[in-house]
């Protein structure tokens, strides 16, 4: 992710910790929501001049993929986009999607329109194609395996700001060694190796 700032990206691991964190505390599911907009930015401690280097550098970004898994005929990546929309906020701040607002009522309200940052991951597996909302996937790795994903976002965060790499290798490798991990995915790291041959994004990443 060249075009993204460490600072950017740093950002968008917080936004997930506090959105993912948001989601466990409510037991909300969110399927799809936003992984950023301006109010969690606020909430997770940006100024105005962080949020408008934020919001330039996902502009940059939009649109763009990167590949995550890659294998034979198999193929994931991971996509950025930057949308302009009415959006939901659960206790001000939290965003959330149509589903989460009606379950939670008066404590969602809506705003005519702001920025907001989606993240997805899409591909092509066994002939079709899959399209999911990567906070959904994160949200079911939380529920599946307690603790993993705050495991794996310290991980990213180790790499981004050059601490290593051991965690977030360690936290791929227990995610993709989950049954239902190994089900949907036609092959599966079983050291660090095999996970960079089948990973372009995190030989990229653990490459500097």
């Amino acid at each position: 992710m060249g075009v993204v700032r460490k600072a950017s990206l740093g950002f968008m691991v917080e936004a997930a910790r506090a959105l993912i964190a948001g989601c466990r505390e409510r037991g909300l599911r969110c399927r799809d929501p936003p992984l950023a907009t301006s109010r969690l930015l606020s909430r997770i401690g940006l100024n105005q001049y962080q949020a408008r280097a934020f919001w330039s550098d996902a502009r940059e970004a939009s649109g763009r993929e990167y590949v995550i898994y890659r294998y034979r005929g198999a193929s994931f990546s991971l996509g950025l986009s930057v949308v302009e929309s009415e959006l939901l906020h659960i206790d001000g701040w939290l965003p959330a999607d149509y589903f989460d607002c009606r379950l939670m009522g008066d404590a969602c309200s809506r705003s005519p329109r702001g920025k907001a940052l989606y993240a997805y991951v899409s591909g092509f597996i066994a002939g079709g194609r899959l399209r999911v909302n990567s906070v959904n996937l994160l949200r079911i790795l939380d529920m599946t395996v307690p603790g993993l994903v705050d495991e794996l976002l310290d991980g990213v965060s180790d790499v981004i700001w050059g601490r290593g790499h051991e965690r977030l290798v360690n936290a791929v490798l227990k995610a993709t060694g989950l049954d239902s991990i190994r089900i949907v995915l036609p092959a599966t790291p079983e050291d660090v190796e095999d996970l960079l041959s089948l990973s372009p994004l995190l030989a990229r990443l653990l490459k500097g």
